[in-house]
Parts: structure tokens; sequence; C-alpha cells
């Protein structure tokens, strides 16, 4: 999540997903929030991922929640196997 706050992002809260068989990076819109967008573009031009789901269900406090798949950590992997 440190990438994601020098991004300029504001991070309320990070946890586990509720599960952990997300194959794809999701965002999820839970209010019509604009920084979904900034979001989205800035995972696909830093990692290739990022969906956008809208997401009708309240987190307190939350009105954009980003949820790491599968996807993701392939890219990192892709990405530590080319540094070596």
């Amino acid at each position: 999540m440190h990438a994601v706050r020098r991004a300029g992002f504001d991070v309320v809260e990070y946890r586990n997903a509720d599960r952990y068989d997300y194959p794809r990076t999701e965002i999820r819109d839970r209010a019509g929030n604009p920084q979904v967008a900034a979001l989205r573009d800035w995972m696909r031009r830093e990692y290739g991922v990022g969906e956008v789901v809208k997401d009708a269900g309240k987190s307190a406090g939350a009105e954009v929640q980003l949820v790491l798949g599968a996807d993701l950590a392939d890219t990192l992997r892709r990405r530590e196997r080319a540094e070596r």
C-alpha cells in the first residue's frame, strides 16, 4: 500500500480480502468517486492490472476499495525475474 500512498492516493485502511482467490485486481467503486478512474489508470500504468467494478455495498469510510488479485502477483513475479 506504500506505493499507492506515494502515488497520492489516500489509504484509509488495509487488510486481507474476504477470500484469497481473486484472479483479477478489482477497483470497487462504492460511491461514484471520481478518483476511481485515476486509481485504475495508475494501476494499469504501473502494473498492467485493474478493472473497475461497481459495488453498491457500503464499507464504513471507504468509497473505493482496491482488491489485489493474482494478476498483480504474476506481474510482480515477472518483474522480479527480469531484475535478476
